[in-house]
C-alpha cells in the first residue's frame, strides 16, 4: 500500500488564530520551526506516526502524518493547549497539503483539517470546531478555515 500523508503548516496559525474582535491567540512555535534535537517541533504534543520536517509551505517548517495503513481511529493529531477567552469567538485556519490520503469510510474520519476543542474541569468535552474543507487524496496547499462558536464559560482546557 502506498504511503499516506497529511502535511500541516502552522504559519497560517500564528496569522489567523484571531478572536473575530482582533485579539491574537499565543500560539507557541505557530510555523513549527524551532525542533528537538529529534527534529520534531517544540511546543506541540507527540502524535503516533506524525514527525517535524522542512515540509511546510514555501519550505518553512512543517508536521507530517505519515502512515502504510488507514488509522482505525478517527482522529490522528497533535495537540498544543492555547488560552481562549469566555464569551469570545475565533477564526482560525492553516494550509494543509495531502498525498494519497485515503479516507475507509467505517470510520468517521473525513480527511486532514485544524480542529479545535475545550474540555471543562471534568474532562468533558464542551465544544469543538472543525475547518473546512477536510483534504484527502493528493491535493497541492489547500487553506483550511472555520470559527468557533463563543467559548463556554466552563472551559478549563482547549
Amino acid at each position: 500500500m502506498k504511503k499516506q500523508v497529511g502535511v500541516v503548516l502552522g504559519t497560517a496559525f500564528a496569522i489567523a488564530w484571531q478572536a473575530v474582535a482582533g485579539n491574537v491567540v499565543d500560539i507557541k512555535n505557530a510555523a513549527f520551526e524551532r525542533t528537538e534535537s529529534d527534529g520534531y517541533p517544540s511546543g506541540w504534543s507527540r502524535g503516533a506516526n506524525w514527525h517535524g520536517e522542512r515540509s511546510g509551505h514555501n519550505g518553512s517548517g512543517g508536521i507530517v502524518y505519515e502512515t502504510d495503513k488507514v488509522p482505525v481511529e478517527g482522529r490522528q493529531h497533535v495537540r498544543q493547549k492555547v488560552a481562549l477567552r469566555p464569551g469570545k469567538r475565533y477564526r482560525f485556519s492553516g494550509l494543509v497539503k495531502t498525498k494519497d490520503l485515503a479516507i475507509e469510510r467505517k470510520t468517521n474520519a473525513l480527511g486532514i483539517t485544524v480542529y479545535i476543542s475545550g474540555f471543562n474541569a471534568q474532562g468533558k468535552q464542551v465544544f469543538g470546531a472543525a475547518a473546512k474543507p477536510f483534504v484527502q487524496g493528493t491535493r497541492d496547499w489547500v487553506k483550511v478555515e472555520g470559527i468557533t462558536s463563543e467559548i463556554p464559560d466552563d472551559v478549563v482546557d482547549v
